[in-house]
Formats: structure tokens, sequence, C-alpha cells
């Protein structure tokens, strides 16, 4: 299937889009830009439950990077997910509050880390916030009660990824609820869990077929969904894209997810296969290997994206390696926490 779409000249409306760092076998597939439309209309629906409507203004904290910090854009205040001196804190801390979004949509690791550093700088931000929107990675409980003592306000989480082949809402208790009609979903039994597979409503490339998409929940059920006011399947022990943290020179971490997630970029096509190595606090190595007949300029144009995304106190180092078959297309297996972790998986000796 990877194959299938290199080098494909795409129609008029439609886009390359990637699976971006949430895989270590990277995919580069075409996407129609009304399903992102398609898509938007679906959360629209979920944000709708917290009171959202399309005049709201929302500040965007996400895995993107921003020159001159923040920007605005209609009713959206886009903060840089780059720039954690105190001075860069207090600037955006200043945007925000001269904003004052209704809506806080975000990674939240993300999220946390900037509250955190305005924490710490004894900011404080007033009252008005109606909810955060959190969504791409898990917003686990301790997220949830972090942002109501800081903001003031509830969090309403999703699942779902780049594909579009799931999509599903946390309900009050930890589960998730599947948005009907977003997809078809069915599961893979194993032993200790289930895997969760679907087809895309919203794109016609992953419609005719089952996409695996690596995340595994302990069990399902068909069951009310507080939240969508009907009966759909409900998820139990869903583990989706996990939070690796970065170890930095000076003992602090920051979340790996800032670094990939949001990179959705046809120069993942570059590399076959790929992952990254905590070498020693402050330095990650790109692990890869070439994709068939790769162009070198979309791999430099590739580790320029990644070394843009890196926080100034973090450097990259790249090595190529000619076998990563060990990395196979299932996700998740992308970051190892030092080299010996990185070698047991690998098989090396």
């Amino acid at each position: 299937m990877r194959n299938q779409c290199i080098n494909k000249k795409l129609p008029l409306g439609w886009r390359h889009a990637s699976t971006s760092g949430t895989s270590g076998a990277p995919l580069v597939f075409p996407q129609p830009i009304s399903a992102l439309q398609s898509e938007q209309a679906f959360i629209d629906r979920l944000w709708h439950s917290v009171g959202f409507t399309t005049d709201s203004r929302v500040a965007v904290l996400r895995g993107v990077l921003v020159p001159g910090g923040v920007r605005q854009a209609g009713n959206r205040l886009i903060i840089s997910c780059e720039g954690w001196s105190d001075e860069e804190i207090i600037f955006k801390f200043n945007a925000i509050c001269k904003f004052k979004p209704q809506f806080i949509h975000c990674y939240p690791s993300l999220l946390e880390r900037f509250l955190r550093r305005c924490h710490a700088l004894g900011l404080t931000f007033p009252c008005g916030a109606m909810a955060v929107l959190s969504g791409s990675e898990e917003c686990t409980a301790l997220h949830e009660a972090f942002f109501l003592k800081m903001l003031g306000c509830r969090t309403l989480a999703w699942y779902g990824q780049s594909e579009q082949v799931a999509l599903a809402v946390k309900e009050a208790d930890g589960t998730y609820a599947v948005v009907p009609g977003y997809s078809d979903i069915a599961f893979i039994r194993h032993p200790n869990h289930l895997e969760i597979v679907g087809k895309s409503r919203m794109n016609p490339f992953f419609s005719k077929r089952w996409y695996r998409t690596g995340d595994i929940c302990s069990s399902a059920e068909m069951a009310e969904s507080s939240i969508l006011g009907c009966k759909t399947i409900i998820l139990h022990g869903l583990q989706g894209r996990s939070n690796k943290q970065v170890v930095m020179e000076d003992g602090t971490s920051v979340p790996f997810n800032h670094v990939v997630f949001g990179l959705h970029s046809s120069s993942w096509l570059a590399v076959d296969r790929y992952c990254f190595i905590q070498t020693k606090p402050g330095v990650l190595t790109f692990v890869y290997s070439l994709s068939p007949n790769a162009d070198s300029a979309i791999l430099d144009n590739l580790i320029n994206e990644l070394r843009a995304r890196f926080p100034k106190e973090l450097l990259l180092v790249t090595r190529k390696i000619d076998d990563m078959s060990a990395i196979r297309n299932t996700k998740w297996k992308y970051f190892f926490e030092d080299e010996q972790s990185f070698n047991n998986f690998m098989k090396i000796v």
C-alpha cells in the first residue's frame, strides 16, 4: 500500500498527507481536501457538546511552527510549539490573555508544558475558558485535573489519526465512544487485547481496505454514550499515541511528540523505516533506512524540517542503516530511550 502513493500526480482538490511521526514506517497517502472538511464537521459536533460555536475564539497549541511565536487567523490564535525561554513564554501568555480565548485546542502534553512554565513564572490565567479541546495524543486523568486547576475548565478529549479510519470521544468514566458515521470499525483479536482496524468514510484511499491503526484496547462493547446520546461501540482501556519524554542536557524533559507530530510532509517518502534514539541527555539520533531510489534532496528536506522543530537545546544527529526491517509497519516503534533498548529491539549483538 505504501508504494501506491509514491510519484502519483494528484487531481485538483487533493493533497499528499502522511502519518507524520506516528510510525517507524511512514506512509504518505493521497487525501482529498474535502476529507479534512468532513472530519472537522464531525469534530465540531463533539465540540458543540461543551458550548463551541463557529464564532468561538480558539487558542491553538499543537505541532505548528509559527514565526514570531503567535499568529492570529480570524477567530484562531496559533501558538508556536517552539520558543520556551522566559521571554517567549511571557510573550505567548500575554498574547493569549489579550485574545481572550473561549477554548484551547491542544496536544495535552504541549499545553501541560506551557502551563507549568507559566506557573513557574508566576503567571495566572484569568477565568473565561469554557473547555480544553484535546486531540492527537492520550489525554490522561492527570492532564485533565491539571487543566482544571490551572484554567478552571473541563477537558473534551478525542481519539483519531491522520488516516481518518477511527474517531472516538472520551467519556467521563475514561472509556471512548466511537463516533457513528465517521468510519467502519473492526478488531483483530490478540491474546491480551484487541487491535483497532478501520475503513474510512472520509478518504476514498482508505475506504476499500481495512487499515491496521496499531492502537489497541482491552475490550469493546455496544453501549450508550452520554456525550453522543446514542448507542455505539465503547472502547475500554484504549492505548493510542504514547507520550514519550526526551531528556535534555540539564536533566529536564520535554515530550517527544512536539518534534514529529504535525509534520505531515511528503519528505517522509525519502525514508523506508526510521526511529529516534535518546543517545544521551540533550541528543537525539535519527536512525533511518532509505526508500528505494530515494532522492537525496528530499532526505535533506526531511532532516531540515525535523531540525527546525527541535528545541534549541536539543541536538539532532543522523545515522543511516541499510536494514531496518525489524521496524515493521506496526505503529509506535519509533522512539528508544537509549542505545541498548534499540539494540535489543533490532537484535544487534
